[in-house]
């Protein structure tokens, strides 16, 4: 027989003025809220991690008074089950920008350099664009690839040395066939701050990537056009 939830249950860290996390279990029942159990309250990201584990352990505990939505009759059920639960990040991978960003990287030629890796790293620079910690964390989540972040920037000089002047050939030459008239404008920006304790027209306190957000910041920009890196095509 088939039951129905009558209510929805889900966990909520709620912070507190006071910087610490209360990890909460809250109901959802005919569209209304309420704190079904607090699980408890810490300031300590390890100690809050462990509330939201058995905060987790609480919602896989069956309720005596609710029914399965999908009860498990047959042996086929119990397969199923067992193959979806044994399921993680390792298992799973997301296969779009490979087939979209993947292909035009093999029409571009880029499939020529023997690195596996440099693959990766730039279809998740195209889909998932951030720091290298930040592709780090893309590569593992939706390609299951690890890497550390030391191994990537030990990739990235390896890849200079051996492969720069093969990938800037291979880029001439696929724009050449493109295009006849290049209008071409680069720019990073990046935050650093300075050991000063005040504010200014230029100086204004915010994070930075070395994490001293209680520092001014200056932000860094550089602007690159055509003209300005040489650039070659035909006119």
């Amino acid at each position: 027989m088939l039951h129905a939830y009558y209510s929805i249950m889900f966990i909520r860290k709620n912070r507190n003025r006071s910087a610490s996390v209360r990890v909460q279990i809250i109901t959802k029942d005919h569209g209304r809220y309420r704190v079904l159990r607090t699980i408890g309250t810490s300031s300590d990201p390890d100690q809050i991690e462990r509330f939201h584990l058995q905060a987790q352990s609480f919602l896989r505990t069956p309720n005596p008074d609710q029914g399965e939505l999908f009860a498990l009759h047959t042996t086929r059920d119990h397969v199923v089950e067992n193959l979806v639960s044994s399921l993680g990040n390792a298992q799973v991978r997301t296969i779009g920008p490979e087939l979209i960003y993947g292909t035009l990287y093999d029409r571009m030629g880029f499939n020529q350099i023997p690195e596996p890796l440099f693959r990766h790293m730039v279809i998740a620079r195209l889909a998932y664009p951030g720091s290298k910690p930040k592709t780090v964390d893309s590569l593992h989540r939706y390609q299951s690839v690890t890497v550390s972040s030391s191994a990537l920037y030990r990739a990235m000089d390896r890849f200079h040395d051996r492969y720069q002047a093969q990938t800037e050939h291979l880029v001439y030459a696929h724009t050449c066939k493109r295009v006849t008239v290049l209008a071409a404008l680069f720019y990073d920006v990046t935050a650093l701050y300075v050991e000063a304790s005040d504010e200014d027209d230029l100086r204004k306190a915010g994070f930075s990537k070395d994490g001293e957000f209680h520092h001014p910041r200056i932000i860094l920009g550089l602007l690159l056009g055509a003209r300005s890196i040489g650039c070659r095509f035909p006119p």
